[in-house]
């Protein structure tokens, strides 16, 4: 879920690359590709969001951001990606369907929208 905007004073936690701050809200940043860049006219979207959040608590959030994404690249559920989107990680690590609840472990995430035509 998309946390309120909260005060300053963001650290790193030793070990995560997440950036927190005194509320225990993290800011996480969603590079766009494709379609959902073209949708959002934006090449990033950045959210806050409640420490714990998962990876559906992103497209959560992403989908109250860029509503216009929901049924193009997002579930009409507003909290999964639909086949051909997935998101990633700075670190070259892919988010599958099954992994949608796993804890958010990067604060740079990429949704890679995959479109293909005939």
């Amino acid at each position: 879920m998309v946390a309120p905007s909260a005060g300053h004073g963001e650290k790193t936690m030793p070990g995560l690359c997440m950036c927190y701050n005194e509320q225990h809200v993290m800011d996480v940043e969603i590079e766009l590709t494709g379609v959902a860049r073209a949708i959002a006219r934006s090449r990033r979207v950045p959210l806050q969001l409640k420490d714990g959040a998962t990876y559906r608590d992103v497209v959560r959030g992403l989908s109250e951001r860029v509503p216009e994404l929901i049924g193009v690249v997002i579930q009409p559920s507003g909290d999964e990606l639909l086949n051909a989107n997935v998101l990633g990680s700075s670190e070259e690590e892919l988010v599958f369907p099954d992994q949608m609840d796993d804890l958010v472990k990067n604060n740079r995430l990429i949704l890679l929208s995959i479109i293909v035509g005939g």
